[in-house]
């Protein structure tokens, strides 16, 4: 059994404990062999996946499908919320042979996870439940429950596959600009994986200086980031005339929408890859870029995931489809979630990547539902297309900006200037956002001195207060078109 799991609910107070406390049990702990952390599963999963990434598509087909039918024998017998859905659709379990006959199933949405609480929890797991909750884009609290024993270590052995794509490997110093909490003012150091941790919430001018200098002591070979504050760092690391940490091989983002503006940004100030995956709290859909390319290949043998339309409808996995990922967790027998929608916009990527690995493709992340703005006719337009997609002289005279919609057809800019700022910045970002809403938005700016992040640590960048049409965002509209 994995001593992790055991101790996973005190991890809090481990964070908030005074440095000296931290450092004496955390050099204790990292000392500690990993299958005794980890629990053997860590290992064997490792080794698993040093195999798979190099399975054919009729392999990863047959070894995906051996895990759904299992996971949906388990559910149907011991989750009480299946057992009832099935009988009240006179769902056929003979029927269910593949995963072309996994649309047989219902969907289930996150409001639905809230209000069956327990009825989604496996009868014959509640010994081993081990509790966690997300957040989510819309700041909705959702209580989960992972396996202890399993999920975690399952979690892991993948994290640390994807980021030795990009270059980390587990072990190596890196820097976390999360949402974590550190008690100190700037930083701490956590020997149990050789992270530096920035304090995201103190993030400002006048400590980046300090932080910087700190990093360059530490020498970390990758940074860890929501891309938001990755964002914010490299916009003071431009300011302040700093050169990039020449140790820094790999910025390693994700739990938030990479934006094209951002990514090349973050490339150019940082002068390291920038490396991004997909991911959430509800363990479902995992993916990530490979060594050689910037798409994000989807793990099969974390999850099962679909596309779906505006009525719930799967589309093709072609290149160039863009639909709604719904998703299915194969790391968590606890609390088995099948068919969940996760509000997330995704398009297709090519049928194959350079590197030869067998696995779906994902070419961009669109970001949630609520990432479009609403035009006066009605239109919505993603803020990738509105934003992120284009490129403003005026983003290297902001240190941060966020976008606040009432009303359509009008949209509040929120800016947190530099000293460079001026009236031919207003200028630039009104004209490029009426020209790609082509004439239907009123652009107004605000000047402030600061946007507070989310209890998370995380940046909006669009507080949409519309109720947007019931119809999928992404096939409402193109930006583009």
């Amino acid at each position: 059994m994995a001593i992790e799991d055991f101790l996973h609910p005190w991890k809090n107070l481990y964070r908030i404990a005074p440095s000296p406390v931290k450092r004496t049990l955390g050099q204790f702990y990292a000392a500690l062999p990993m299958w005794v952390r980890y629990g053997k599963l860590l290992a064997q999963t490792r080794r698993l996946l040093d195999q798979s990434q190099g399975w054919s598509w009729e392999q990863h087909r047959e070894y995906q499908w051996s895990l759904m039918s299992a996971l949906l024998d388990h559910c149907l017998t011991n989750v009480p919320y299946y057992r009832k859905v099935a009988a009240d659709l006179g769902i056929d379990r003979r029927q269910i042979n593949s995963q072309d006959d996994w649309h047989r199933l219902p969907l289930l949405t996150k409001d639905m996870v809230r209000s069956l609480g327990m009825e989604l929890v496996a009868e014959n797991m509640r010994n081993k439940m081990l509790s966690s909750n997300t957040g989510g884009s819309t700041g909705q609290p959702l209580q989960l429950y992972w396996e202890r024993g399993r999920t975690r270590s399952l979690e892991r052995a993948f994290m640390w596959r994807q980021w030795a794509w990009g270059g980390f490997r587990y072990g190596q110093r890196t820097v976390v600009m999360r949402g974590q909490t550190v008690n100190e003012p700037l930083w701490h150091y956590d020997p149990i994986d050789k992270h530096l941790f920035v304090n995201s919430y103190n993030l400002t001018l006048d400590s980046a200086a300090r932080i910087i200098r700190k990093l360059r002591q530490f020498r970390p070979v990758s940074i860890q980031a929501y891309p938001s504050i990755a964002t914010t760092f490299a916009m003071m690391l431009n300011e302040l005339g700093e050169p990039p940490i020449p140790s820094v091989k790999v910025l390693l983002c994700g739990s938030e929408n990479l934006y094209p503006e951002q990514k090349r940004m973050l490339a150019e100030v940082l002068k390291a890859r920038v490396y991004s995956w997909y991911g959430h709290g509800e363990s479902c859909c995992l993916a990530g870029y490979c060594d050689q390319a910037d798409y994000y290949h989807v793990y099969s043998e974390y999850g099962y995931t679909e596309l779906v339309g505006p009525q719930g409808n799967v589309l093709p996995w072609t290149p160039g489809t863009r639909g709604e990922i719904v998703a299915t967790s194969l790391i968590d027998d606890t609390m088995p979630l099948i068919r969940y929608r996760t509000g997330d916009i995704a398009v297709v990527g090519p049928e194959k990547c350079v590197c030869g690995r067998n696995y779906r493709l994902i070419e961009r992340i669109e970001g949630r539902k609520q990432e479009y703005v609403v035009t006066a006719d009605g239109r919505t337009i993603s803020l990738t297309g509105l934003v992120f997609g284009q490129h403003w002289h005026a983003f290297s005279h902001i240190r941060k900006v966020q976008l606040v919609q009432e009303q359509a057809g009008r949209v509040c800019v929120r800016v947190v200037p530099t000293a460079e700022w001026n009236e031919h910045d207003e200028a630039e970002i009104r004209t490029k956002m009426n020209q790609c809403a082509r004439g239907g938005l009123e652009t107004t700016f605000e000047l402030v001195d600061e946007i507070a992040p989310t209890s998370r640590g995380k940046h909006i960048f669009l507080v949409q207060k519309l109720t947007l049409p019931s119809a999928w965002a992404g096939e409402v509209a193109d930006s583009q078109s």
